[in-house]
């Protein structure tokens, strides 16, 4: 989740993302079932963790995030901070029924990994960046990767 840079493009396809950008432009954000979790971590955090292991000889596989949240709990953080916005859950499963929870032990102990940007930093990030209209249409296929990819092929 969250900007990179005051430069760089804004994924609206992050589930945190999207549900800050959702409760500034809309007021509420639709959550479908609520009970899966994901593991969040800053994009920040992404490459403050990557960069330094560029010149190690650390090998492997390493789980990176900040904290595991449920999508409900993601939005009652995101309500709690932009304010009056309206949660509206479905218990219909959503097609994309992924539900994990990661720990970032190994990495904490073998590469010192500690992220610094909390869900709460990342939601006031995404919120100041939309009610500043920093960028003018959030529904542009630029901003989500699956659709910017599919217009760099050609596809419709």
């Amino acid at each position: 989740f969250g900007m990179s840079d005051q430069f760089a493009r804004l994924r609206v396809d992050l589930v945190l993302n999207v549900l800050t950008i959702r409760s500034i432009l809309e007021g509420s954000m639709s959550v479908f079932g609520g009970a899966q979790f994901r593991p969040l971590l800053h994009v920040r955090d992404v490459a403050t963790a990557a960069i330094p292991q560029l010149s190690t000889e650390s090998t492997g596989i390493y789980n990176l995030h900040t904290e595991n949240v449920t999508v409900l709990q993601l939005a009652e953080k995101i309500k709690s901070i932009v304010g009056e916005v309206e949660i509206e859950q479905t218990e219909i499963s959503f097609q994309d029924a992924r539900n994990y929870r990661v720990s970032s032990d190994k990495a904490r102990k073998e590469l010192g990994f500690a992220p610094r940007w909390t869900i709460e930093d990342g939601v006031k990030e995404v919120a100041e960046v939309i009610k500043n209209r920093r960028i003018k249409n959030v529904q542009n296929p630029r901003f989500n990767n699956s659709e910017s990819l599919r217009m760099q092929l050609g596809g419709n």
